[in-house]
């Protein structure tokens, strides 16, 4: 699928076509859920963020046209004046969205099977949202280990208004996620301050330092090609367990068959899908789970939405 008006990319404004199946609503919905959230903004169903490409930040503005395509606009005068920069913003967004995914089969199955058929009617049109940078994808795992949804979105607003960058724009400013580099170079005290644990800490500084010297990469990772391999690599690193790796495995290396089964949401959304009295035991959840081979991440996705 390749970009609409192709030349536009030269000018300020670039065009994604989409997928028949995508339902702008229903992403902007998915997006708005968080209002701690601090990597974007919505207002009057505009999204606006800082994508960093090559370490520099570009400000755009995401809105959606009834010919069924995204507008995409730079602000602040942050167009990269290269065609290959702005190439790469469009794949950001492409990956942001998964834009490339063909989900007719995953729709297929999902609409005859009892724990996934009422997710399904729900959300149709939804996409699994990712988070196409290895390095935040990682943060973001290890942040909200062990604690609540709502504590990790405010430690996640800490480090970046602590570490990040920014860009002023209409009387906002609008954040970048941290820079391995820099993480790589604190003491873990500085990140106790801002209320994470010492552990989590130490976990977040190792991870920048092996993707600030390139021993760990998005695309070292991709190259391998084999998901059990991938996810070897991640939970031999210090601080990532089983459920931040396959969190890791299925929103940034978009592996389909990534499956966090011990996630508290997943189990409490199939409690709540086939009410039962309590919560499925692994074993209960991995049967279900047969039917879904190969679409476990958006299996997992779309539950976590009845809950979130």
């Amino acid at each position: 699928m390749k970009p609409l008006n192709y030349s536009e990319t030269i000018e300020q404004q670039i065009h994604i076509p989409l997928p028949p199946d995508f339902n702008y609503e229903l992403n902007l919905d998915y997006l708005s859920r968080e209002k701690n959230e601090s990597l974007y903004t919505i207002h009057e169903k505009k999204i606006r963020r800082i994508i960093q490409v090559e370490q520099v930040d570009t400000l755009i503005e995401i809105s959606y046209h009834p010919d069924h395509f995204l507008i995409c606009i730079f602000l602040q005068n942050t167009r990269p004046t290269q065609l290959e920069e702005r190439l790469k913003i469009i794949n950001y967004i492409y990956d942001w969205f998964d834009l490339h995914r063909d989900l007719t089969q995953f729709y297929s199955l999902a609409q005859k099977d009892s724990v996934l058929k009422q997710s399904v009617s729900k959300f149709y049109g939804l996409r699994l949202i990712g988070i196409p940078d290895l390095f935040e994808a990682l943060a973001w795992g290890i942040i909200g280990q062990q604690i609540n949804l709502s504590f990790a979105y405010t430690l996640k607003r800490r480090l970046i208004e602590a570490y990040g960058e920014s860009i002023d724009y209409e009387g906002v400013k609008y954040w970048s996620f941290p820079k391995p580099d820099l993480i790589a170079s604190l003491a873990a005290s500085d990140l106790t301050s801002l209320q994470l644990s010492q552990k989590k800490g130490d976990y977040l500084i190792g991870i920048a330092q092996l993707i600030a010297s390139k021993k760990l990469s998005k695309e070292k990772l991709l190259a391998m090609d084999n998901f059990a391999a991938s996810e070897k690599t991640l939970t031999d690193l210090y601080g990532i367990g089983p459920w931040t790796a396959n969190y890791v495995l299925m929103r940034c290396l978009r592996y389909p068959e990534a499956f966090p089964v011990t996630d508290v949401g997943l189990l409490r959304a199939i409690q709540f899908s086939q009410s039962l009295e309590q919560k499925p035991t692994k074993e209960v959840v991995l049967n279900y789970a047969k039917a879904w081979k190969n679409w476990e991440s958006y299996a997992t996705f779309y539950l976590w939405r009845l809950l979130y």
